[in-house]
Order: C-alpha cells, then sequence, then structure tokens
C-alpha cells in the first residue's frame, strides 16, 4: 500500500519539474522583442568587455575557414567558418558556466549569426576550456565558431556572460 500512496506524489513532482524547466527555457529563448535589451557597443575596440561576471577578449579572428575537425571527424559550412579564439576570464565571487550558444557575431550586410556549437566541439579539439564551468578568477581560452555567407565579412560579436546578461559589444576588424 506504501508504494501506490506515493506514487501520485513522483508523478506531481516530475510535472513540477517539467514545468520549471519549460518555464526556464521559455525565458532564456523567447519573450517579447520589446523585452529584450539591446547589446550597446562599447568604446573600445579592443576588449575586453564585460557582462554577467565575465569578462571577454577576442585574441584572433580567422574567417574563410573550409572545415574544422580532424580526419574522419569534420564539419563543413554552409557558408564559410569564421573562428574567433575568445579569452573569458570569470570575474564573479564563484565558478561560473559559459555557453558559446548564446553568443552572436553580425556581417557587414547587418546579419545576425548565431555560434554554431557542435563546430565549437570539432574546433576545439582536446582543448574543450569554454564547455566547462570556469573557476571564479580564473580565464579560459577556446574557439567559438560562426558559419557566415561566403564573401562577408565580420563586423561585431554581441557576448553574453549568461541567459540573464544584456550583452556586449566587441566591434571585429
Amino acid at each position: 500500500m506504501a508504494n501506490k500512496s506515493k506514487l501520485p506524489l513522483a508523478l506531481g513532482i516530475a510535472a513540477l519539474l517539467l514545468v520549471i524547466g519549460v518555464g526556464v527555457l521559455v525565458l532564456s529563448t523567447g519573450g517579447k522583442d520589446e523585452d529584450k535589451k539591446v547589446a550597446q557597443p562599447t568604446p573600445s575596440a579592443t576588449g575586453p568587455v564585460r557582462d554577467a561576471g565575465f569578462e571577454f577578449t577576442a585574441d584572433k579572428v580567422e574567417c574563410g575557414v573550409e572545415k574544422v575537425g580532424a580526419d574522419a571527424l569534420t564539419k563543413t559550412p554552409q557558408g564559410q567558418f569564421c573562428l574567433v579564439t575568445l579569452g573569458v576570464k570569470n570575474t564573479a565571487a564563484g565558478g561560473q558556466l559559459f555557453t558559446d550558444s548564446l553568443q552572436r557575431a553580425f556581417t557587414d550586410a547587418g546579419a545576425e549569426v548565431r555560434s554554431d556549437p557542435v563546430a565549437g566541439v570539432y574546433a576545439n579539439g582536446a582543448n574543450q576550456a569554454l564547455v566547462k564551468e570556469i573557476p571564479a578568477g580564473t580565464t579560459a581560452t577556446g574557439i567559438v565558431v560562426f558559419d557566415i555567407p561566403k564573401g562577408a565579412k565580420l563586423t561585431r560579436l554581441e557576448l553574453h556572460g549568461g541567459v540573464t546578461g544584456s550583452g556586449t559589444v566587441l566591434p571585429v576588424s
């Protein structure tokens, strides 16, 4: 009898966790356009720039890359890959997780391009420094990958420290 009385409680807890998970997903990816904060350009083109407990520097930007990965494990772009070697310093009091899927780039035609996390895994190989928790006060360096149209150029990056951060802009030359 005791097991039958626990079943409704377990189902209720599972349903509550599902509702919370969906709510977090909606809050982190959706919302009305007027509710979203627009990132403002920073006065410096060289960085560092900050958002939500992280400090960012773009150490290298390489576009025109035709594939990432090694041997049989490669990925090719629809247009061209731009590899951004990003330094990410945790300026918060505790460890934080950096998420490359929140990062955006803009082209000279004004197109917004989200990062390609799968290509990022291939590009980083054994150095998966940006997919782990970054301890307080330390810097992790890794590659964030954007798939932009052939012939396009990156003009700026919109970098986000987390889903609650408003983002910060780092111009790319």
